[in-house]
């Protein structure tokens, strides 16, 4: 509850979504989250704006949009003013 309170109302939540629903399973403990857990972490924080880091270099461009695609129709279900963008080299955010 400590980190739902820090992170409620944030401006930009950056935080990482590493595995999809299905490979989560197999990879609990290993320290990553899973797209339905850090979309839930989104609804119950409500950024501006929330950043997923932490891809696996082994993905494709086409895959990662895939994947951006996914996230945002989770977070469309829990709560649709919140909007998702996926971290990418030499990204730069304005406030």
């Amino acid at each position: 509850m400590k980190l739902i309170r820090f992170l409620t109302g944030v401006d930009l939540l950056i935080h990482e979504a590493q595995y999809h629903n299905e490979e989560y399973a197999t990879k609990i403990g290993w320290g990553h989250s899973s797209l339905s857990n850090a979309c839930a972490l989104a609804r119950l924080t409500q950024p501006k704006k929330w950043i997923a880091t932490h891809h696996d270099p082994m993905l494709d461009d086409d895959i990662l949009r895939n994947k951006l695609n996914l996230t945002r129709q989770l977070l469309r279900k829990m709560d649709p003013s919140i909007r998702v963008e996926h971290a990418f080299d030499g990204m730069i955010e304005y406030f």
